[in-house]
């Protein structure tokens, strides 16, 4: 599983992170490296928070804690997105950070009893953090020209 992790989650991260220290130097901008290990941090700890544990005799989660997990990473991406600076280049590492840290907590409590759950959970990941973070970078400019 941590070898699956490694794979499909460290090595694109680290792509990301290198491309956009790429564009961060041929733009002038900076990376917000803090902010980045926060949405990590973030993921993981909302992954372990929600999907830890399960009741007594269970081995599936409820259906609750599925969704108080899906709705607290969807405010951590959206959250952190509109407080980025230079979201266009932050995109790629904030969203791989939300998915990579949440893929680490989840590899760590299920990953050992479900070798295909990470693939699935990954698929997900990707798709359902992508669609918030580039949700919430078009929100982001259609209010900054609105302002303007």
């Amino acid at each position: 599983v941590f070898l699956a992790y490694l794979l499909i989650i460290a090595i694109p991260t680290a792509l990301a992170w290198m491309g956009a220290v790429w564009l961060a130097k041929k733009s002038g901008e900076r990376i917000a490296f803090g902010h980045t290990i926060f949405v990590f941090v973030a993921a993981f700890l909302i992954c372990f928070c929600t999907l830890a544990w399960t009741l007594e005799g269970e081995y599936d989660y409820s259906p609750w804690q599925v969704f108080c997990s899906g709705f607290a990473m969807v405010i951590l991406t959206a959250s952190a997105m509109m407080r980025v600076p230079a979201p266009t280049l932050n995109l790629l590492p904030t969203w791989w950070a939300a998915v990579a840290g949440y893929a680490l907590c989840w590899s760590i409590i299920a990953g050992t009893d479900d070798t295909t759950g990470l693939m699935f959970l990954l698929l997900g990941l990707i798709a359902g953090v992508g669609a918030v973070v580039w949700l919430t970078l078009a929100i982001r400019r259609l209010l900054l020209d609105s302002a303007a």
